[in-house]
């Protein structure tokens, strides 16, 4: 079966062949070198282009010209396009999602971190197609029997059901938690609300809308994935120009939901909108982005609130240890998080044993919280938030050591990984593969290398340190015809806040 295709536009090679390398297993990889040329592509395979990747600063036609043209010809409902950029400049990323694009990647490219929101995405647009099939079929099935109906209609909520969960594992990785909180959320949500039910008929809340706005409560961050990841995952206090841009997530949902029409068709709406917009709404008025008051603000906003501020002040985080259950009930009770609805912290404190004994009894409160630099490369594997820091870094020094050579062949090898990684030239001169894991004896187990140069390159290796990071060495290799021939090797070691070596880049060169 032929596979599906990216096309991945940019005018700088070294960026189209990182990309290409990032999705060749997995995809049919197209290439673009100008806006003109996209077209040209889409022209004749636009059937089989699963996503586009697309710059936006480049020749005869650029990234938003290309938008306009695909916006025109009604292709950006059926392939997604990501932008790829440098550029932090809120006007312009603001215009890009004006004009369709669905996220931003920016520059330089972190691998997982691209595929697994690329991925993500892919997966709602083929929901999406298949909740369109679903819902043809339902339409032809109308003077059909009742039981075929509801049938339809069961099929139907697991396909919404299919595509909230998709979208809440997108807001998740984005904001580097775990699955497991907005899975709190919405259990803890339905939990409170039972409780107000069964106290406060006034609220008129109902046994069967209760699951709805527990299934809704997983999006109130949905707006997230629309905020950039520079402030997003920002380590230190945001400045008030971040925040105000942090606080637009709440609209920010509501607009990312008002086109997901599986959403904004079914009983769902309006509880995913009330609580996207108004979960940062306080009992005082104080809130935000409307500053509603008391029960201006939907029940079910106050509830998800509520449930969202408890689970951030009881659950570690790698900046933070979990609160103890006592000092969490009074800083909601006090109002040190923001004023709430008296009859709903009534609830809450009522239903607050049960939240805890379910969800939360088995964490333990000491969980370690390593200080800031203290941690080996081993603890790499153990943190998300820092592995993203890692890998940005990573990308950093070896994009910019290699956008400076003019080497035939190019390397890198990911310590962590245990891969090396070589440019096309590897493959035609030694007939070896691009890609090989397992690669930390490659030294010890490669028969290219004359024994005494494995001997010097080694010493050399050894000596490496974060002052002194560079290699330059001649090397006698034996080339894909059996016979020796002379290349000059220079590398350097990349290093992690000058503590931890996370690799090596680097070039061989023929000498003839």
């Amino acid at each position: 079966m032929q596979k599906k295709s990216i096309l991945i536009a940019d005018d700088v090679e070294m960026n189209r062949a990182i990309l290409t390398m990032v999705f060749e297993n997995e995809f049919e990889i197209l290439q673009a070198e100008n806006g003109l040329q996209v077209l040209s592509v889409l022209e004749q395979q636009k059937n089989q282009v699963q996503a586009i990747l697309l710059d936006l600063v480049m020749p005869e036609m650029d990234g938003f010209s290309v938008l306009k043209t695909l916006a025109q010809d009604e292709l950006l409902e059926k392939i997604p396009v990501f932008l790829i950029t440098a550029e932090n400049e809120q006007k312009m990323l603001a215009k890009a999602y004006e004009l369709g694009v669905v996220d931003v990647i920016n520059k330089p490219f972190v691998p997982e971190l691209i595929q697994r929101r690329i991925r993500n995405v892919l997966e709602l647009f083929n929901a999406r197609k298949q909740l369109s099939n679903v819902v043809q079929t339902q339409e032809q099935a109308l003077v059909q029997q009742e039981k075929q109906l509801r049938t339809q209609a069961q099929k139907l909520q697991q396909l919404n059901s299919s595509i909230i969960d998709t979208l809440s594992a997108v807001i998740e990785f984005r904001d580097c938690e775990s699955g497991e909180h907005v899975k709190r959320i919405r259990n803890l949500t339905i939990i409170i609300l039972e409780k107000v039910l069964e106290k406060y008929p006034e609220y008129e809340l109902s046994e069967e809308e209760i699951p709805l706005i527990g299934e809704a409560a997983v999006m109130h961050d949905v707006g997230k994935i629309a905020i950039p990841d520079s402030i997003l995952n920002k380590p230190g206090k945001l400045t008030s120009e971040e925040f105000e841009i942090m606080k637009m997530h709440t609209v920010r949902g509501c607009e990312i939901l008002r086109h997901v029409p599986q959403i904004t068709e079914s009983g769902l709406h309006q509880y995913c909108y009330d609580i996207c917009r108004h979960h940062h709404e306080r009992w005082n008025g104080k809130g935000y982005p409307d500053g509603l008051k008391e029960d201006e603000i939907p029940i079910w906003a106050q509830v998800v609130s509520l449930a969202d501020v408890y689970d951030a002040l009881i659950s570690p985080r790698v900046y933070k240890k979990p609160f103890s259950r006592e000092k969490v009930v009074s800083m909601i009770c006090g109002g040190e998080c923001g004023e709430f609805n008296p009859k709903l912290l009534d609830c809450f404190v009522e239903a607050e044993d049960a939240i805890y004994t379910h969800w939360y009894k088995e964490q333990k409160p000491d969980t370690e919280v390593l200080p800031p630099l203290q941690w080996k490369l081993s603890e790499y594997e153990q943190n998300e938030q820092k592995q993203q820091k890692m890998e940005i870094e990573w990308l950093k020094q070896c994009n910019e050591w290699m956008m400076q050579q003019s080497g035939k062949i190019l390397f890198w090898y990911h310590k962590l990984q245990d891969a090396m990684q070589y440019t096309q030239g590897y493959q035609e001169i030694f007939g070896e593969p691009l890609k090989q894991f397992h690669a930390k004896d490659s030294i010890d187990k490669n028969d290219r290398i004359t024994q005494q140069d494995k001997m010097t390159l080694k010493q050399k290796l050894d000596a490496l340190t974060a002052q002194n990071p560079k290699i330059q060495q001649t090397l006698m290799l034996k080339v894909k015809d059996g016979t020796l021939q002379e290349f000059e090797l220079e590398m350097q070691g990349v290093w992690f806040e000058n503590e931890v070596l996370m690799g090596y880049v680097g070039k061989i060169k023929n000498k003839f």
